[in-house]
């Protein structure tokens, strides 16, 4: 794969947007750290080039459709608009514009089963084993960077509001840290709660490469840390150490991750 070539044609897609929306730069960045993260985890588990430059390609690609929905709605809510993830394949298909990235066709089924999947809230039953990789790879690759993003970009772009710190977060939601498991979007209630929703993206991490790359970020620290709100401390701070201990407890050599 040309990967010089197809960040060209990637960034050229990009502009087309024009710059008056600085959202679409966020989208941007994350697709090229997401496209750094998923070779870094898939060459933890596979050392064969050729797997992990599809990796590469996918984490590349894996948000093109993010473009097109704030263009069509001002809005990266999929929820409200446009499953982003369908979307992107819809654009890859359409005049073969694919082509412009991988020149292989056999490899064309698992970058777009790897994108549909990849914003799941989990993976779609049946899938091959090698597609089944590559759908993880990506999913933690974008989770990693989300985490990244989550830390500095601006709560009016996370929420359109410039402070959340006055939400209230209910028992129930701090609970379900406690059960090790990714929460639902629907259990959000507040924008404070669907900004700390990241921190449960721990329980669907998939390598543990990605788990150290966690660690040692600090991503999830800095993600509680920049809120300033005294009367939800308590259950920030149990949230954190909940999720802290389930990366600490995948990391441990007698994990089975």
């Amino acid at each position: 794969m040309d990967f010089t070539q197809a960040r060209t044609n990637f960034t050229n897609y990009v502009a087309t947007f024009g710059d008056s929306n600085h959202r679409y730069k966020l989208k941007y960045d994350h697709s090229l750290r997401t496209e750094t993260a998923a070779r870094q985890i898939c060459a933890s588990e596979n050392d064969n080039p050729q797997t992990c430059d599809l990796a590469e390609m996918i984490g590349l690609l894996h948000d093109i459709g993010r473009f097109e929905q704030l263009r069509r709605f001002d809005s990266f809510s999929d929820a409200k608009t446009i499953d982003h993830a369908a979307l992107g394949n819809e654009i890859l298909q359409k005049d073969d514009f694919i082509k412009s990235f991988c020149a292989d066709e056999k490899l064309y089924p698992i970058i777009y089963t790897a994108i549909f999947n990849h914003n799941k809230y989990q993976i779609e039953p049946g899938l091959d084993d090698v597609t089944l990789f590559h759908a993880k790879v990506i999913r933690d690759a974008d989770k990693y960077d989300i985490l990244n993003f989550m830390g500095f970009e601006s709560f009016d772009d996370l929420s359109r509001r410039d402070s959340i710190a006055d939400d209230e977060i209910s028992d129930e939601f701090v609970a379900g840290f406690e059960r090790g498991k990714m929460l639902l979007r629907d259990d959000c209630k507040t924008s404070l709660e669907s900004y700390l929703f990241a921190l449960g993206y721990v329980f669907d991490i998939n390598f543990k490469q990605t788990f150290v790359m966690l660690k040692a970020s600090g991503y999830l620290e800095k993600l509680v840390a920049r809120v300033d709100s005294p009367k939800n401390h308590e259950k920030m701070e149990k949230m954190l150490a909940d999720a802290l201990a389930y990366v600490d407890r995948q990391i441990s050599p007698n994990s089975q991750q």
